[in-house]
């Protein structure tokens, strides 16, 4: 009977915790996601409920999203003569949005909505990375408070706004602390696989901002794990588990990711002379 009531208790204590924990996730989201609102809000009800900015977002990131969002539909997912002159339509596309959710959740609309959608999608991503940013944060501060700060910090750098007019650049910054989340928890806590997906993820968002997220990623393991005082020892062992799961998660994303390199090395612009 004992045994039965301190499991009882343990029950409800870790039921307490569940939901206290999913609260702060879910208030991350949220505060994220209203402080969003407030940033688009006065620009979207000034144009009759559109969003548009300047240069390259309205020159290419809406055009192109316009575009797609047809090609895959009417199925012209190998060549598509609407690209340039003519061009191959992975290849011409992965870097910009092709491998972007943001991107797959507006192809809910007609193409012709995208300019209505584009706002609020914003603001989502805002959410996204307000969230995940968080889940990383979480786990090195004492008060849950500073986190959702730092989410705020995070996700309302000057670097999203600097970058605005660039939408697939969003997605990059709202997915890459899944990367550090994964990498310490595979570090420090042996929890093999999510690094695989995290890795996946960030390669298909753009291949282009994985090479220096991997560079930075190297950087933080060497300063963060393998430098003097850091339980060197314990911490190189992981390093073949590391270096497996992070090619394997490039491996995942081989669908899109090979039909860009061959691509983009067929480009005489890329040759070094």
């Amino acid at each position: 009977m004992n045994a039965f009531r301190k499991g009882a208790e343990r029950l409800k204590s870790n039921k307490k915790l569940y939901i206290e924990l999913n609260n702060y996730y879910l208030i991350a989201f949220v505060l994220n996601f209203v402080a969003g609102f407030f940033s688009f809000a006065w620009t979207i009800m000034t144009q009759g409920g559109l969003f548009s900015l300047a240069g390259d977002f309205n020159a290419q990131q809406i055009t192109f999203a316009m575009a797609a969002n047809d090609a895959i539909k009417s199925g012209n997912i190998i060549y598509d003569w609407s690209l340039d002159l003519g061009s191959n339509f992975i290849g011409g596309m992965m870097f910009y949005i092709l491998g972007n959710p943001s991107f797959w959740l507006s192809m809910l609309f007609p193409s012709g909505m995208f300019m209505y959608v584009v706002g609020w999608i914003y603001m989502l991503k805002y959410a996204v990375a307000g969230l995940t940013s968080y889940a990383y944060l979480e786990r090195y501060t004492r008060d849950k408070k500073n986190a959702l700060i730092g989410s705020m910090l995070y996700a309302f750098c000057g670097y999203m706004a600097e970058d605005l007019l660039f939408y697939h650049f969003h997605d990059v910054v709202a997915l890459f602390p899944l990367l550090m989340l994964t990498f310490d928890g595979l570090v420090l806590e042996k929890k093999r696989g999510p690094f695989i997906f995290a890795v996946a993820i960030n390669a298909l968002v753009n291949y282009f901002f994985l090479v220096g997220e991997i560079i930075f990623m190297a950087a933080y393991y060497i300063l963060r794990y393998l430098i003097p005082g850091f339980n060197f020892k314990t911490h190189i062992r992981r390093l073949p588990q590391i270096l497996i799961e992070g090619i394997l998660g490039g491996m995942l994303g081989c669908f899109l990711l090979l039909p860009a390199f061959l691509f983009t090395i067929q480009n005489p612009r890329v040759e070094v002379d």
